[in-house]
């Protein structure tokens, strides 16, 4: 399993110093970034600029909107990155209050066309999702109601945690159609969410990243939505710790 770093971690060095944000990441052994946009330069100088630098796009992140009315400016732009999959970062309550039956089907149809050009797509999910719809968490009705071979998971395991979930048991579950994940960490319990760098949370990463590789996980990308140290500091945190268990490149 490879590790990686979705780069909205950092998105506050990143607004003040797009390079030498990469460089500080590369500095802490990190050969590959998740993005979501280009951060201020057109897709080709990321491109060629984090190829200078010795690094690599793992996945890229969108919104639906996107999804919906650049389809083929996200086609051309992963192209170029030479990233292997597509992840929908979520979907609102519009979309999910239709029911997550014809969620799953409308997906199931971007997935087929990503899949024609040779990329993964797959579903991010938050907490939301694991609310019950007809007596089931809505991300359970959403992957049993698509094609594997479509519509993949990212999951994030903070966010399953603390929708009341087992990380380590739902990668189990869908094995075979996780490639990616989000390695976040945090407390639990409270009434709301409070994310630290990973190791230093309430996780169980011993069974995590052993049903991580159980379940064929590709990349591990770490994020942090809020980080309470300097952003650099808590990824250097993160990195030093999945280090320390045997996550390499």
């Amino acid at each position: 399993m490879k590790l990686s770093i979705q780069c909205y971690t950092v998105r506050q060095a990143m607004e003040r110093d797009v390079w030498g944000t990469f460089r500080s990441l590369k500095a802490m052994g990190l050969n590959y970034v998740e993005i979501g946009g280009s951060y201020g330069p057109t897709p080709k100088e990321l491109k060629n600029g984090l190829d200078d630098i010795g690094m690599g796009i793992s996945a890229c992140h969108v919104g639906m909107s996107e999804l919906e009315s650049q389809f083929d400016k996200i086609v051309e732009d992963n192209l170029l990155y030479g990233s292997g999959c597509i992840v929908l970062a979520s979907v609102g309550r519009a979309k999910y209050s239709q029911g997550w039956q014809v969620v799953a089907k409308e997906l199931e149809e971007y997935g087929a066309r990503f899949k024609e050009v040779g990329f993964k797509f797959a579903y991010h999910n938050h907490s939301f999702e694991f609310q019950l719809q007809d007596g089931k968490p809505g991300l359970d009705i959403l992957y049993d109601s698509s094609d594997p071979s479509l519509l993949m998971a990212q999951i994030d395991t903070y966010w399953v945690a603390y929708g009341n979930a087992d990380p380590a048991a739902y990668l189990r579950k869908l094995r075979g159609r996780v490639p990616y994940i989000h390695v976040k960490d945090g407390k639990l319990g409270g009434d709301e969410p409070r994310f630290l760098e990973v190791g230093n949370g309430d996780l169980n990463w011993d069974d995590i990243l052993a049903a991580c590789k159980e379940s064929g996980v590709e990349f591990a990308a770490i994020e942090q939505d809020l980080c309470e140290r300097p952003e650099l500091e808590s990824a250097k945190i993160s990195v030093d710790f999945l280090r320390s268990k045997g996550v390499v490149d």
